[in-house]
Protein backbone atom coordinates (compact mmCIF):
# COMPACT_ATOMS: atom_id res chain seq x y z
CA UNK A 1 0.00 0.00 0.00
CA UNK A 2 1.22 3.53 -0.63
CA UNK A 3 2.22 5.47 2.48
CA UNK A 4 -0.63 8.05 2.40
CA UNK A 5 -3.24 5.30 2.56
CA UNK A 6 -1.45 3.60 5.46
CA UNK A 7 -1.28 6.90 7.31
CA UNK A 8 -4.97 7.52 6.74
CA UNK A 9 -5.92 4.04 7.97
CA UNK A 10 -3.73 4.48 11.03
CA UNK A 11 -5.43 7.80 11.77
CA UNK A 12 -8.87 6.21 11.48
CA UNK A 13 -7.79 3.38 13.79
CA UNK A 14 -6.50 5.84 16.40
CA UNK A 15 -9.75 7.82 16.20
CA UNK A 16 -11.87 4.69 16.68
CA UNK A 17 -9.81 3.51 19.65
CA UNK A 18 -10.05 6.97 21.23
CA UNK A 19 -13.82 7.14 20.76
CA UNK A 20 -14.29 3.71 22.30
CA UNK A 21 -12.01 4.51 25.24
CA UNK A 22 -13.86 7.72 26.15
CA UNK A 23 -17.63 7.26 25.93
CA UNK A 24 -19.79 10.38 25.71
CA UNK A 25 -20.44 12.18 28.97
CA UNK A 26 -23.81 11.80 30.65
CA UNK A 27 -26.22 14.52 29.70
CA UNK A 28 -28.16 16.70 32.10
CA UNK A 29 -31.40 14.88 31.19
CA UNK A 30 -31.26 12.74 34.33
CA UNK A 31 -31.09 15.75 36.63
CA UNK A 32 -33.66 17.99 35.01
CA UNK A 33 -37.30 17.84 34.17
CA UNK A 34 -39.00 19.49 31.26
CA UNK A 35 -42.48 20.54 32.25
CA UNK A 36 -45.34 21.67 30.04
CA UNK A 37 -47.85 24.24 31.26
CA UNK A 38 -50.23 23.05 28.54
CA UNK A 39 -50.79 19.69 30.27
CA UNK A 40 -49.20 20.10 33.69
CA UNK A 41 -46.99 17.04 33.09
CA UNK A 42 -43.20 16.72 33.07
CA UNK A 43 -40.70 14.40 31.42
CA UNK A 44 -37.22 13.57 32.70
CA UNK A 45 -34.37 11.08 32.60
CA UNK A 46 -33.98 8.59 29.78
CA UNK A 47 -37.59 9.21 28.72
CA UNK A 48 -36.83 12.91 28.16
CA UNK A 49 -33.61 12.09 26.34
CA UNK A 50 -35.39 9.74 23.93
CA UNK A 51 -38.25 12.23 23.45
CA UNK A 52 -35.90 15.10 22.57
CA UNK A 53 -33.51 13.09 20.39
CA UNK A 54 -36.28 11.51 18.32
CA UNK A 55 -38.52 14.38 17.35
CA UNK A 56 -39.79 16.01 20.54
CA UNK A 57 -42.99 17.99 20.44
CA UNK A 58 -43.67 17.81 16.68
CA UNK A 59 -43.41 14.00 16.69
CA UNK A 60 -44.75 12.96 20.11
CA UNK A 61 -46.84 15.94 21.19
CA UNK A 62 -47.31 16.97 24.79
CA UNK A 63 -47.14 14.40 27.61
CA UNK A 64 -50.72 13.70 28.67
CA UNK A 65 -50.08 11.34 31.60
CA UNK A 66 -47.44 10.64 34.19
CA UNK A 67 -44.70 8.29 32.94
CA UNK A 68 -45.12 4.81 34.36
CA UNK A 69 -44.06 1.22 33.91
CA UNK A 70 -46.23 -1.26 32.06
CA UNK A 71 -46.68 -4.88 33.10
CA UNK A 72 -46.70 -7.79 30.69
CA UNK A 73 -50.11 -9.44 31.20
CA UNK A 74 -48.76 -12.88 30.32
CA UNK A 75 -45.72 -12.92 32.61
CA UNK A 76 -46.56 -10.27 35.20
CA UNK A 77 -43.09 -8.78 34.62
CA UNK A 78 -42.53 -5.03 34.18
CA UNK A 79 -41.51 -3.99 30.67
Amino acid sequence: MPHPIRACLAGVAVLLVTLMAFPPAQTAYAQSERCFAETGHCISGRFRQFWEENGGLPVFGFPITVAGNEVNRDTGQPI
